[in-house]
């Protein structure tokens, strides 16, 4: 087990979530699972494939059809990982950084296996950036080629997470707490 960095986008997501099955009635205390069954247990790990990221693509592709545009290709929980590192390279994180993130050993290897990015012509940096960027970071990207998120006082392959909005939030859920959540 390891502790990541969420994003402002993936936070607001989570959120979501965990209000939607809080409205919904579903267990959403700090022991249940927070993508859990509606029970609040572990979903099966085998049927996630099938059972959730289908389901969501489906539901995607659906929306973007109705905008006027392609389906989505396929897409698998590896996938979902290659464009996290990806993104996450685009932007310039640094790869020490996103190795970590990933679990990976080495950057070296991180970023032979993600090498694509170095060949793309054109990315909308701000676009990826909204969805990259965290709590104490502006709105505009910083015009630096890598960006690190340890702190000067974490250990070498660390990295220290303060509580935050997303934390005090869930803490607010769960205490029963209706008032309305701001960024």
């Amino acid at each position: 087990m390891r502790e990541v960095e969420i994003t402002l986008y993936l936070r607001d997501e989570l959120l979501e979530h965990l209000m939607g099955r809080r409205a919904r009635g579903l267990p959403h205390g700090p022991s249940d699972h927070f993508f859990g069954t509606s029970t609040g247990k572990r979903r099966d790990p085998d049927l996630f494939r099938d059972r959730i990221l289908a389901r969501a693509v489906e539901r995607a592709s659906s929306n973007r059809a109705a905008a006027g545009m392609p389906p989505l290709p396929e897409i698998t929980p590896h996938s979902l990982r290659r464009t996290w590192a990806t993104f996450a390279a685009m932007i310039g994180r640094d790869p020490k950084w996103i190795a970590a993130q990933i679990g990976h050993v080495s950057p070296a290897f991180t970023f032979s296996v993600y090498q694509q990015v170095a060949t793309r012509h054109y990315i909308d940096e701000q676009a990826v950036w909204t969805l990259m960027r965290f709590a104490d970071e502006p709105d505009e990207r910083v015009p630096s080629r890598q960006i690190t998120r340890a702190s000067g006082t974490a250990a070498p392959g660390s990295f220290n997470v303060a509580d935050g909005d997303f934390d005090l939030a869930r803490e607010q859920l769960n205490d029963g707490a209706d008032r309305e959540l701001d960024d």
